[in-house]
């Protein structure tokens, strides 16, 4: 009789900061099954269990570091040295290399959003971990926490947008614009929605995105409508 193969497995890590070596869990691309995908990119899984934003960041059970793929690992002294004084020394060595809860993944998006305010990453990067704070709140039904962060990842996007630091990712101006244009509209805040919807509809390259062009006519219709 064949075993069942599980759901996630096992990632080989490295601490880029203390150097420890781990594993951290990670869900196999067939144990995931999308059933819809809001616009500012949270998606529904038909089983929620099996949701890879749980396991995006990794933990360093060592030190305490938390990263994602996205964090940029070169530290300078000051920045490993004031780590270790404001998380290293009052780490109790807890181990998130295990299946995890939503709660488990709230917790560690909390100390990667500590890990990247320390080490000073790009707003590209801590505007990522907010948003996706944001969607495992939403999993929680925690609104009040939910739009704390959707708000704290609107400024770092547009903190992004205004000094360029998305330019090194996978992250074009007109997705950026579209993220922007739907968390907005998702706070309410619907004038600022119609400014960024506004913007990818007139960009240069409108030609190159269709999909988001015509999503964001339909979220400025909609933002208009309100």
């Amino acid at each position: 009789m064949n075993q069942e193969i599980s759901a996630t497995y096992d990632k080989k890590i490295s601490c880029p900061l203390c150097n420890h070596k781990y594993t951290s869990k990670k869900l196999r691309s067939r144990a995931i099954r999308v059933e819809k995908i809001e616009n500012d990119n949270f998606t529904i899984y038909k089983e929620s269990q099996n949701n890879p934003t749980l396991y995006e960041v990794y933990v360093c059970p060592d030190c305490g570091f938390a990263f994602t793929d996205q964090f940029t690992t070169s530290f300078s002294e000051s920045e490993v040295e004031l780590f270790r004084k404001s998380v290293t020394a009052r780490w109790e060595g807890l181990d998130y290399g295990t299946e995890r809860s939503y709660q488990d993944a709230v917790n560690t998006y909390k100390l990667a959003l500590l890990s990247s305010n320390i080490t000073n990453q790009p707003a590209i990067v801590i505007a990522g971990i907010c948003l996706r704070l944001s969607w495992v709140l939403r999993y929680k039904e925690e609104q009040e926490e939910e739009n704390r962060f959707l708000k704290n990842a609107i400024q770092k996007y547009e903190l992004s947008y205004e000094n360029g630091d998305f330019k090194s990712t996978k992250m074009s101006e007109v997705k950026l614009l579209f993220l922007m244009g739907a968390i907005s509209r998702r706070l309410g805040l619907l004038d600022k929605a119609v400014v960024y919807l506004s913007k990818i509809i007139e960009h240069k390259d409108r030609h190159l995105e269709p999909t988001i062009v015509e999503k964001a006519r339909e979220e400025w219709y909609a933002a208009r409508k309100k």
